[in-house]
C-alpha cells in the first residue's frame, strides 16, 4: 500500500507527495502534475520526467471530491506505452460498492480481475 498526498497550487497544478513503504524504510518521492488538454487531465510537468519516461498523463474519471477519485494514467517508458487505473481514496478503507465500481471501469478498458489489485491497509508510513 502507498499513499499519494495531492497539494494544489495556486497555477492549478499539483504537488503530488508518495509514500510506500519499501525495504522496512519510508520512501517518498515528489511530482507535479499540471493541466494538460482537457479539464481534469494532468501530466508531468517536465522537470519531473525521468530518464526513459517520455508520458505520463493521468485523466481523473470518477470523484466525489470528498471520498475518492477514479484515475486513468497513460505512461510511455523507454518506448513501450502502458496504462494504469487507480482508485484513490481519502481513508485507507474504500466501500465495497466502491470497489466494485471501479472493478467494473477497469473491466472496461479490458482489464480482468487478475489485474486489479487492492492493498490491504497498513500502519508503515502511510
Amino acid at each position: 500500500m502507498y499513499s499519494d498526498t495531492f497539494q494544489l497550487k495556486d497555477d492549478n497544478s499539483y504537488n503530488v507527495t508518495t509514500s510506500i513503504f519499501r525495504d522496512d524504510e519510508c520512501v517518498q518521492w515528489n511530482q507535479t502534475l499540471v493541466p494538460y488538454v482537457e479539464p481534469g487531465q494532468f501530466s508531468l510537468d517536465n522537470k519531473t520526467l525521468s530518464d526513459g519516461l517520455d508520458i505520463y498523463t493521468v485523466r481523473v474519471t470518477a470523484t466525489d471530491y470528498n471520498q475518492f477519485a477514479m484515475m486513468y494514467a497513460v505512461i510511455k517508458f523507454e518506448n513501450i506505452v502502458y496504462f494504469q487505473t487507480k482508485l484513490n481514496g481519502r481513508t485507507k478503507k474504500l466501500n465495497s460498492e466502491l470497489k466494485q465500481r471501479f472493478s467494473e471501469f477497469s473491466k472496461s478498458l479490458g482489464l480482468t480481475d487478475d489485474n486489479i489489485i487492492f492493498f490491504e491497509p497498513i500502519e508503515e508510513c502511510i
